[in-house]
């Protein structure tokens, strides 16, 4: 996914609306010599969104700071945790070519929506495969979660109802310390009785994200990924348990930090 290659230098990204046979060839040439012919639909739909390679890792980087940050009294929670994985969320979904116009919402008094957005047909169908679009569609919830407790059923429930108060049955979630989703209070039952009847539910978590920074898969790639896992039931598994406990992705959290952040050590309260 290296964007240094000569090739990819010379290419001018397409419109979305209507991309030309010439353009779709130079891009094909180019995947064939940064070798990444494996994932074309994804890269191309990334591209037609205007996915920018260094954009995403500055706001990467920029969020992975602020897993480390420690809110003290009177500090400003959204602007130091909420905004930078919200802006990065934002970015993944629409410029990674899943959905288009994001806008933020939500009233005073009301909970904070943090992404609601119109999905692309040809996105749904690369992610999904034939008859999302009439399962899923025609919005995106997107909701960010950067805290550092695990996002457990009662979270999960409420984020269903948002979901349902804004006439979406596509919702992405990314979480920094991951779901709760096993046994006991946890929600992998859920999850898949909703996308039987028609509820889409994509969970990622800050390991689904490192990929996309290191340029080892495209945002739809994930997506995919997450797809699978959800259609497959497989929050039911131990092993899809572990990887998105709050155990791994606030260690995985600090491992991040210290890759991007060598000479600053990690913050512990006082």
């Amino acid at each position: 996914m290296s964007t240094t290659d000569s090739t990819a230098s010379e290419l001018k990204a397409p419109s979305v609306a209507d991309p030309t046979t010439a353009e779709f060839e130079a891009f094909t040439r180019y995947l064939m010599n940064s070798g990444r012919m494996d994932e074309p639909a994804d890269a191309w739909a990334a591209k037609c969104a205007g996915w920018n390679q260094e954009e995403f890792e500055a706001l990467y980087k920029v969020y992975i700071h602020s897993t480390q940050v420690i809110i003290k009294p009177g500090d400003n929670t959204m602007k130091l945790k909420g905004r930078p994985l919200e802006a990065l969320a934002r970015y993944f979904i629409d410029q990674g070519g899943f959905a288009r116009d994001i806008k933020e919402g939500g009233l005073v008094g009301e909970w904070q929506v943090d992404g609601v957005g119109s999905l692309r047909h040809g996105a749904v169908m690369e992610v999904c495969g034939s008859g999302a679009w009439e399962k899923f569609s025609p919005k995106v919830y997107i909701e960010a979660k950067n805290h550092a407790s695990v996002m457990d059923g009662a979270e999960f429930g409420q984020h269903c109802s948002r979901m349902s108060d804004h006439s979406c049955r596509c919702g992405v979630t990314f979480s920094t310390a991951g779901y709760a989703v096993g046994s006991g209070l946890g929600y992998a039952h859920k999850i898949f009785h909703n996308f039987l009847t028609h509820t889409l539910h994509l969970l990622l978590s800050i390991t689904d994200l490192e990929p996309v920074a290191t340029r080892k898969k495209y945002p739809l790639t994930v997506l995919r990924d997450a797809y699978l896992r959800t259609s497959e039931e497989s929050y039911r598994l131990k092993s899809v348990q572990d990887t998105y406990s709050a155990n791994v992705c606030i260690q995985f959290a600090n491992a991040e930090f210290a890759r991007l952040f060598p000479t600053t050590p990690v913050p512990t309260a006082s």
